[in-house]
């Protein structure tokens, strides 16, 4: 097995964060912006990837930790996938919680 492979498998390192292209929430914040000539500086644009990645990850968490209460509660069998349903469930709490 190489160095690299061995890395890999190595459950002692956390696993590199996934983020958003900061590419992409520019564009998608510019085309947000009434005027054309506003501007986003590249730390406040990677700060907001930053918190569009943790709203993110714990939105899943929160769903995926309610769908197994909910489904222990009910006796059903899970799937182990969120639907669009378990997501609506937690917006109120969660954007409440980050506001």
């Amino acid at each position: 097995m190489s160095g690299r492979d061995a890395a890999a498998v190595d459950s002692d390192d956390e696993p590199a964060p996934t983020t958003y292209p900061t590419k992409l929430i520019g564009r998608v914040l510019q085309e947000t912006f009434e005027s054309p000539t506003t501007r986003i500086s590249p730390d406040a644009l990677a700060l907001v990837t930053e918190y569009l990645r943790v709203y993110t990850r714990e939105a899943i968490w929160r769903a995926s930790q309610e769908k197994q209460k909910r489904e222990t509660v009910a006796g059903s069998l899970a799937t182990g996938l969120l639907e669009v349903d378990d997501l609506e469930r937690i917006t109120g709490p969660l954007t409440l919680d980050f506001s």
